[in-house]
């Protein structure tokens, strides 16, 4: 029988059947290995794999990589949007603390009307303010000094105080660009927090 999981390993996670094909795999292949648990359906014509299990002391990056595979999902689910938050935080590889069920933070790149939860992710709403973004990892992420500025807005202070230190470390991002972003969120949600205080 033709062995698929290496050909399975090459593919994005999640992938498409179109992706599958083009990399050699047939549609009853893919079937045989949803039957089988070696892949699981999001919906029709999208798959993924199942999370593997990690050595202890490994737990966290596997909530990482599961965050990301969510957020990978979240994005073919709402293409006007790109991660921001905590989970562009994760993107960038800064430190995150991170529950295995947190919600996947999305930020509309056109005007929305209003916030709101769908099933494991949050997508913030956008008004008048200019959303850029970059790519990570095929990934569409809002600017690096953005979402520095929305944590340290939206997450508690320690949390998002080392993120802004990791960030400004890494470069290119600095403290005056952050603070200028912040500028621009003055009468945003958490404007005043704890953690931009500390951000000084």
């Amino acid at each position: 029988m033709f062995d698929a999981l290496p050909v399975l390993l090459t593919l994005p996670d999640p992938f498409t059947t179109e992706q599958a094909i083009a990399a050699g795999l047939t549609q009853h292949v893919v079937e045989r290995l949803v039957r089988n648990g070696d892949v699981l359906r999001v919906r029709r014509g999208l798959f993924r794999r199942p999370p593997t299990s990690d050595v202890v002391g490994e737990r966290w990056m596997q909530i990482r990589r599961d965050h990301l595979t969510r957020a990978r999902l979240a994005l073919l689910a709402h293409p006007n949007h790109a991660l921001s938050h905590r989970t562009a935080a994760v993107a960038f590889g800064w430190p995150v603390s991170l529950h295995p069920d947190a919600l996947v933070h999305l930020t509309a790149l056109t005007v929305e009307p209003r916030s709101r939860r769908i099933a494991d992710r949050y997508l913030h709403h956008s008004d008048s303010i200019v959303n850029d973004v970059e790519m990570v990892d095929g990934l569409r992420v809002l600017t690096r000094d953005r979402t520095v500025a929305d944590c340290l807005r939206t997450m508690r202070a320690a949390s998002a105080v080392a993120i802004a230190d990791a960030a400004v470390r890494e470069g290119p991002t600095t403290t005056l660009q952050v603070e200028r972003v912040l500028a621009a969120q003055r009468h945003w949600l958490g404007a005043d927090g704890e953690a931009i205080s500390a951000l000084g």
